[in-house]
This record gives structure tokens, sequence and C-alpha cells, in this order.
């Protein structure tokens, strides 16, 4: 009885007594609940099994083992007791000569069971090594399988010989949701493709991840996505990643897809597109804001061939690239992107590429753009916000529900704030300035933007008894109290000294919750 007892803990991976340690082989199910579970082969869970994996635990490879997943896993860590998928030894993860180093990830292949979950999980030191099928997903491999969902998990440290540098997704509909897909590289001693994550075909999703750090020998230094039927990436920060062609993201043959509220930062296409490698594309990228990325031609976009896919709301700003294109390069004369109420610094004359080159070559649709460079501040955690001073404020295309604009943008705030969507991935947000809520058009104010002065007309019967005109630092500069039979205050730019004040960005507020922006010239 003891030793069948034993054996169910320690071999079938059944467990339902707490435990500081065990080992596993072979086929596992049921629960684990220790501190440490030690793998020492392949794993698998059957068919029709579930695995649950009690947060806090530590699993430790003990070598190259899989870990396939035929039935369904619920690996739910919480933010304080995450569960760790690790090896015991690194040292040869980058010799690409042995197996050794890493082990060899999750494998999920034709799987139709029950959702599986991962929440909370760090997952790291997967090497996909030796011949094509293991040569793909560092750490995760997920084939013609769907109803899997990443929450809150960091996916890392990994290494595929070949394509998906961590993650690789064929025909599988995936959710990763608020995770960090970072320090992950394709290509060992060869060619690899996508260094975070590669997609073919389905319909995966990400949204508010973080992929950065990643490196691809070919495209796709964080993200290649190719042929996928409708792939959603939104509220996302790409950055820091390296590839060939794509340093951000590489996208081919996708029509379909959503590609919204991004900010692609800090890049590197050596020989093509800093932040963005396109070919035979069409979906709209929207509201997403690519700076300080870096290309050998095409500092922030590369289109290929076949590439008419329409920008709308983006800013193309303070990217650079050793040859043509600092901000856009189009290779063929077939591809016609569009750019539509977007900044496209140095506007289409600089465009570089045979499918570039204005007036002449270019034939994309091109309206209203702002073609300055913009600059940036720091607003709490973000790097890349509108300055209250911007053109990019109330500039943006007006068709949001044509172009699939979500209702937050990367901050989670609202994506309207002022009158007008904006432009880029993070709205200005106006009433957070000001610690105000109501907006409302009852109060004229004319001319605005003001020159020498403006006058203010109040609503018939208002109830206004205080008037402030605050800064973007929330400073108040003018205030004054008024009675009920005021229709009108005049307002000349100065503050409460009578100094004028710098062009900018101002806000009239009231004691009854009534806020105006005022642009003062």
């Amino acid at each position: 009885m003891f030793f069948m007892a034993f054996f169910l803990l320690y071999f079938c991976g059944f467990n339902s007594a707490k435990a500081q340690v065990i080992e596993v082989n072979g086929a596992v199910y049921g629960s684990w609940v220790a501190d440490t579970v030690k793998v020492t082969s392949n794993i698998f869970i059957p068919p029709d099994s579930t695995l649950a994996i009690e947060e806090g635990t530590y699993i430790e490879f003990y070598g190259p083992f899989c870990f396939a997943v035929e039935g369904n896993i619920q690996a739910i860590g919480t933010e304080e007791k995450p569960i760790v998928f690790t090896i015991i030894d690194t040292m040869e993860m980058s010799n690409p000569h042995t197996p050794r180093g890493g082990w060899k990830g999750l494998l999920f292949n034709n799987n139709i069971s029950d959702s599986s979950i991962f929440n909370y999980c760090q997952i790291r030191y997967g090497k996909a090594w030796s011949d094509t099928l293991d040569a793909c997903g560092g750490v995760i491999n997920i084939q013609q399988s769907n109803k899997i969902r990443f929450s809150h998990c960091t996916i890392s440290y990994s290494i595929a010989e070949f394509m998906g540098g961590a993650v690789y997704l064929n025909q599988s509909d995936v959710i990763f949701k608020n995770c960090d897909i970072s320090y992950n590289r394709a290509g060992i001693d060869s060619t690899g493709y996508g260094g975070g994550v590669l997609a073919i075909m389905g319909s995966p999703v990400f949204k508010h991840c973080t992929v950065s750090n990643n490196r691809a020998i070919g495209v796709g230094g964080g993200l290649c996505i190719w042929s996928t039927d409708n792939a959603t990436i939104t509220h996302s920060i790409i950055d820091n990643n390296i590839g060939s062609t794509g340093g951000g993201a590489f996208f081919y043959n996708c029509n379909g897809g959503l590609f919204t509220n991004n900010l692609i930062i800090n890049n590197t296409g050596y020989y093509f597109g800093g932040a963005l490698g396109l070919k035979n594309t069409q979906f709209p990228i929207v509201n997403c804001t690519m700076t300080d990325n870096f290309g050998g031609q095409g500092g922030g976009i590369y289109g290929s061939s076949g590439v008419t896919t329409p920008f709308y709301n983006c800013i193309f700003s303070g990217n650079s690239a050793f040859g043509e294109g600092q901000q856009i390069y189009i290779a063929y004369l077939e591809s016609a992107p569009g750019f539509y109420h977007s900044v496209v610094a140095g506007g289409r004359e600089e465009f570089g590429g045979s499918g570039g080159t204005y007036p002449g070559a270019f034939h994309g649709e091109y309206i209203q753009n702002l073609e300055g460079e913009e600059p940036f501040v720091s607003v709490g955690d973000f790097n890349y916000c509108l300055d209250a001073t911007s053109s990019c404020i109330d500039y943006g295309y007006s068709d949001t529900i044509a172009a699939n604009i979500p209702t937050t943008d990367l901050a989670g705030n609202n994506r309207i704030s002022g009158e007008a969507i904006d432009l880029g991935a993070i709205e200005f947000q106006h009433t957070s300035l000001i610690n105000e809520k109501n907006i409302s058009d009852d109060i004229q104010i004319f001319p605005n933007p003001v020159g020498e002065k403006t006058l203010i007309t109040f609503p018939q019967g208002h109830q206004i008894r205080k008037v402030r005109i605050i800064n973007s630092t929330q400073n108040t500069i003018f205030q004054t109290t008024i009675n009920k039979n005021e229709k009108h205050m005049i307002w000349n730019g100065t503050n409460k000294a009578g100094e004028r004040q710098p062009t900018g960005c101002y806000f009239l507020t009231t004691d009854c919750g009534i806020t105006h922006k005022i642009i003062l010239l």
C-alpha cells in the first residue's frame, strides 16, 4: 500500500497533500501542491486529463525535456506567488551544437481539450534545437490548438534555432494579455524569424503586452506575423528589439487584423524597417506611436511589395536610417500605403525607395498630415506623451468607428479626452490634468485660439460664481468671481499680475464643473 501511494505521488503526478519537493516523469495529471517539482524526463498530460498547479510552485527541468499538453493545464499563480517553469542548468544555452542549456518547452499539438490557462507564470530558459519541428518556439510551441490563454506571464530568456524565439503559433487562436515577452532569440547559427513570437495563420491576440529586447537573425525582431486570419495587437509596447527587417515587428500576407494603440520604440532593423516591416498587407494601423527606431533603409516603416496598409492617427517622428527614408521607405512602385491625419516628420518628400519617391513614384493617399518632428513629454510611467501645446491634440481622423479605434488609449485613459481624438498611442488627458469630469458646450469662447483677447459668454440662467484659468501643469494663473447677472467676461491672456502668458494650452474651469480648453497664440 505504501509503495502504491509513493508511485502515484512521484511518478503519475497526482498529489492532493502538501509536499515540499516531488519528482515527476511520464504522464502527469491531478494536482501539484508542492514548493518544487523536479522534472526528470519528458512529461505529458494525457487526453481528457487535467493538471492543476498551485500558486508559488517552482518547476525545475533536469535536462532538455518537453512538457506536452494533450489534455489541459491550469497553472494559476498570483502576483505575489508566481508559478515558475525553468531548467536547473543554463550553461550551454547559446551553444548551437547541443540541446543542453534549456528545456524543450510547452508543446500543444492538435489539442481539442477544454481551456488551458497560465496566469502569473514565469516561463523561461526554453531551447528549441535540432530538427525543423523541434527548432520552433523556444519555450512555447502551439500547433492547431485553441482555447489557450496566458495572462500576466513573463516569457523570457529562450532560444529557437528557426522560428519563434520564445513562442511559435501555427493555426492557433491563443490569447496573451498583460504578458512580458523579453530577452528571447530566433536563430542560433542560422536564420531565425520572430525573435519573441512567430505566428502563422490563425487569429492570435496580444493585448497590454510588452515585447522587448528580443532578437531575430532574420525578419521580425520582436514579432513575426505571417498569413494570419485576424491577428489582434493592441495597447502594447514593442521596445528595443533587433531583426534584419522589421526590428519591432514584421507582417507578411496579412489582410485582416487590428493593430492599434501601440508604442513602437528603440527597435533596429539593420537592413530595413526599424519599427515595422510590411509585405502584402492591407490591414489598418491606427493610433500608434513609432519613434526612436533605426533602420538600414526606412527608420520607421519598410514597405515591400503589395502593401496598401492605411495609417490613421499615427506618429512617425524621431526615427533614423543609415540610407534612405528616415521615417518611411517604400521599396516597390506597386505598393501604395495611405497616410491620414498622422505625423510624418519631413513629409512624403523624404520618403525613400523606388515606390516612395515624391513627386513621381509615391501614389498612396496622403491626407491632412503634420510634417514636423513631434516633441514628447513624460507623464507617470510613460515617456512618449503629447505636450500640452502639441498640434496632435484633437487632430485625429474623426470616423473612429470605421478606423476600429478602441475606447481607451495605451495608458488606459479615455481614448477621446478633448473635442476629437489625438494622434499617437497616448491621449492627452484634458480632464485628468484639471481633475474635472464635466465637459460642456454651454460656455462660448470666441475667438479660440486666442490672439490678444477673447470673449467668454456664459449661458442664460447660469449658476456659475467662480471662474479659473489654469495652465497644463495645474497652476491657477487667473481667477475671478462673477454674479448671476453677468453674461460675459474678457480674458486677455495674462495672469493675475497682468503678465502675458506663454503660447500654449490652458483650461477654463468653473465651480459648476464646466471645463473648456483655450489655446493661446
